[in-house]
Order: C-alpha cells, then structure tokens, then sequence
C-alpha cells in the first residue's frame, strides 16, 4: 500500500511505501545516476516478522535479485 504524504512544516514531499520488497524495488527503479540509496532497519536479520508471522525476506538477496534484472 503506498500512501503520499506532505509534511506541513516544510512542505517537502515524500512517499511512504509499506511492502518492505516494493519499497526497494521502487527505489532502485527510480534512482538517478550517482544518487544513493539507503536501506536501513534490518541489518543482519534475514526474515521479516509481519503482524507475528516471520517470513524469509534478505535485503541483500532481493537488491541483489532486481539489480541483476534491471542489468538484462
């Protein structure tokens, strides 16, 4: 589910995604050259616990899986 939101205070945009694997996804696809892309929160784990039920999910595996793709 992706939700927009505008901060008052400053007016700066920004887009909240809450599907952990379409958030990466959309940023890599819609990076620019030489911009960077930070992933943060799960560092070594190699699951994500979704209301109480873990499922396998790795960061370096799914950025590794579409990078791949984007370079076919």
């Amino acid at each position: 589910k992706k939700r927009k939101c505008i901060k008052d205070e400053k007016k700066q945009k920004y887009l909240e995604i809450g599907n952990r694997a379409t958030a990466i996804k959309f940023a890599i696809k819609n990076s620019k050259p030489f911009e960077i892309i930070l992933i943060a929160g799960k560092g070594h784990e190699t699951y994500q616990e979704v209301k109480g039920e873990r499922s396998h999910f790795d960061d370096y595996e799914k950025i590794s899986q579409l990078l791949k793709a984007i370079e076919k």
